[in-house]
């Protein structure tokens, strides 16, 4: 149970705000907070995971342009363009 004094301390500042501090780490991006313990090791992996998918993604690409009746360019075209709108709407 809360007593007096301390429902007094609390009434006495702006209730829901955190410091200054707190409001700000709160904001800070989850990229940049994930980059304080991104090791070498981290960062190989991830270029051979990029790699990977690269591989198997442009011939897939190409192949439903084909699939679909249009041209391997296209299925390329729309590939990029499905990769750029999630990244750019943070779909993961």
């Amino acid at each position: 149970m809360l007593s007096r004094a301390k429902i007094k301390q609390c009434s006495s500042r702006s209730i829901g705000r955190a410091p200054t501090h707190e409001r700000a780490y709160r904001w800070t991006p989850a990229l940049l907070l994930s980059l304080r313990n991104y090791s070498a090791h981290h960062l190989l992996a991830d270029v051979i995971a990029g790699v990977t998918v690269g591989w198997i993604a442009l011939p897939l690409a190409m192949a439903f342009g084909i699939a679909s009746g249009a041209t391997p360019q296209a299925g390329l075209w729309a590939t990029f363009a499905l990769a750029s709108n999630r990244r750019t709407s943070g779909a993961r």
